[in-house]
């Protein structure tokens, strides 16, 4: 999944830009509309996760910005964190971390022309007994509410 810069996402930049800190997942959080932040999740990639796992809350005892839930899934805040790997990192110019409720933000639905197709894979049957399948279908996706990230 590609992160696109907007406006709304360039007004929650850190003050430097080659850094983030604690603040910016406060603001973030609280500049989601409220309707939003029951679904909400972050997304960032692995590299950008491993700082601000060294981030700690001072005004709540130094308690660390990231905790990890029962399944091992990492949160902050109380959300969910995602890893992308095509999220950009840290660095000038660059809107590391996306805050939103996605299921609403983007719709993603296969198109209605023509039908998913299946072809069989000739060379893996004659090679190995098994036969391989490859579906073919179109599917797209475009923003749906700007507001939910």
């Amino acid at each position: 999944m590609r992160l696109r810069r907007s406006s709304k996402a360039d007004a929650h930049r850190t003050g430097s830009a080659s850094a983030i800190t604690n603040t910016l997942f406060t603001s973030m959080l609280t500049a989601l509309h409220p309707k939003y932040r029951t679904d909400a999740s972050w997304m960032m990639n692995s590299a950008t996760l491993a700082v601000a796992m060294s981030l700690s809350m001072p005004n709540l005892n130094n308690t660390p910005l990231v905790s990890f839930a029962a399944d091992g899934t990492p949160t902050i805040l109380g959300k969910p964190v995602y890893e992308s790997q095509s999220a950009p990192g840290i660095g000038a110019g660059n809107v590391p971390v996306a805050f939103g409720d996605y299921s609403q933000a983007y719709a993603v639905a296969t198109h209605s022309r023509g039908p998913v197709s299946v072809l069989v894979d000739p060379y893996t049957l004659a090679g190995t007994g098994a036969v391989r399948y490859f579906g073919l279908g179109r599917i797209g996706g475009k923003p749906w509410d700007a507001q939910a990230a």
